[in-house]
Formats: structure tokens, sequence, C-alpha cells
């Protein structure tokens, strides 16, 4: 954990990765670098109006985050996770990261989420975090509502523009 941008940019950059994030997980070394500073920014910016998303600034969220990656690249192996699309593994550490709060508050249901994502032009500025929170209720979809295990949304069946439809069509016909 860091408070210090700098430092922590430091790695991200040294990783390849982007400067500014709450976390990032190096698999092959077994290091997972969380920014409190970035993290604390997030939540004064997005916090209570996005619960159970990392667009919450959690620390704890983060943390569990980046403990799903490596799950999933401890089951599938490294390549295997690392040649998967985004929306699988974003998609799949967020939803595991929040699957227990999600299913015990019923003030923000998953319908409630569905529409926040339709919303036109949400999250437009920050097609980032759009991407990681459309991601999340991707494979919500997919483990809640059509009833597939971890091995069937990562496999070759499912992809995002496909899912994506079906979850509209989904939202669409069960509306209140």
């Amino acid at each position: 954990m860091c408070r210090d941008l700098e430092r922590y940019g430091f790695y991200a950059e040294l990783s390849g990765l982007a400067k500014f994030s709450q976390g990032f997980n190096l698999v092959l070394a077994n290091r997972i670098f969380i920014s409190l500073t970035f993290i604390e920014s997030v939540h004064a910016r997005f916090g209570p109006a996005y619960r159970h998303s990392l667009l919450e600034g959690s620390a704890a969220h983060i943390i569990s985050h980046e403990i799903f990656h490596s799950c999933i690249a401890e089951t599938l192996g490294f390549w295997r996770a690392r040649a998967l699309p985004s929306w699988k593994v974003e998609g799949y550490a967020e939803y595991a990261a929040t699957r227990h709060a999600i299913r015990s508050d019923s003030s923000d249901s998953f319908r409630a989420r569905l529409s926040r994502l339709f919303e036109p032009g949400f999250l437009a500025a920050y097609p980032l975090r759009r991407h990681y929170y459309q991601s999340q209720l991707l494979v919500e979809f997919l483990s809640e509502v059509k009833g597939l295990n971890f091995a069937a949304i990562m496999g070759d069946g499912t992809n995002e523009a496909e899912t994506l439809e079906a979850l509209r069509a989904w939202y669409n016909s069960n509306s209140d």
C-alpha cells in the first residue's frame, strides 16, 4: 500500500501499466500494489453513488479485486489468463470482489445498477471506469441470471457484444 503517488506511479509505469490506477497485480512476482491516495480520490468523486464496484473507492475492494486476478491466473495458467479479453478478466475480478456484498445488500439491486449503466452518457468522461463497471455487470449477468460457472464464462462461448445484447434484452423484458 502506498500513499506516495510518485513512487506508486514509478512502479506502475515500470510494469507497463497506467500511472494513475487504484491498484495493480504483478502475478508472476506475486506482488499487489495499492495506491491509497488514488483510492481516496476515487471515493471522494464517485463513492456513495457506486457501491459494490471499483468506483466506490474502497481499499478492501481493490485488494480483493487484485487477489482475484491471482486466482484467475492460478486457475487458468498465467498465459491463458493473459490471453483472455479484458471484459472477462476485469469483470470477473470485479464480480468476485463484490459478490458477497451484492447478495447481502438489496439497496443497490442488479436492475438499479443496470439502469445506471444504460443511462445515456453514463461515465462518458471515464471510459476505462465504464469498461470495468460494464464488465462486472456482464459477468454478474452470466453467473447470476444465465447460471454459467467460471469455466463457461472464461471459455470461448461468450463474447462481449453478444453478452451485452443479451443483457440489454433481459433488462428491457424484465422492466418494472
